[in-house]
């Protein structure tokens, strides 16, 4: 992926010096995308994120967008897949989290540490509230 929108596709078995991509994509809107990421289960699709704010999720085996995600009127800087089938957490440059639904297009639940600046990693830990319940059983 680069910044004016292309997305390169190359096949991981042949990467040498000479690799030519498989495939190349362009975004056809006046975005600059900011992140990428393969949610899990989805096969040949990623999540684009852009600094306009809104998701696009790509099939990069046929080139075609399969559907725009609205956004949340922020620079998307960071996007990750969670442990859960089908959600994302998503980081933004006003400092917001937002847990969000691929399949149903729906955020889960939205964190907020504006104070702090922009979100610009995220990442899931399982277990932990299993542990905490454990000490008090």
């Amino acid at each position: 992926m680069d910044c004016k929108g292309w997305i390169f596709v190359w096949e991981a078995t042949n990467l040498g010096k000479e690799a030519n991509p498989l495939r190349r994509i362009l975004i056809e809107e006046p975005v600059s995308p900011t992140c990428l990421m393969h949610p899990d289960t989805y096969l040949n699709k990623v999540i684009v994120g852009t600094e306009e704010g809104p998701l696009y999720l790509w099939n990069i085996n046929t080139g075609k967008l399969l559907y725009k995600f609205k956004g949340w009127a922020s620079p998307v800087r960071c996007c990750v897949g969670s442990p859960a089938l089908d959600v994302v957490g998503i980081g933004c440059a006003d400092g917001k989290v937002h847990l969000h639904n691929l399949k149903f297009d729906e955020t889960i639940v939205t964190f907020s540490h504006t104070t702090r600046g922009a979100v610009t990693a995220l990442s899931f830990r399982t277990g932990l509230l299993c542990m905490a319940a454990c000490k008090y059983l």
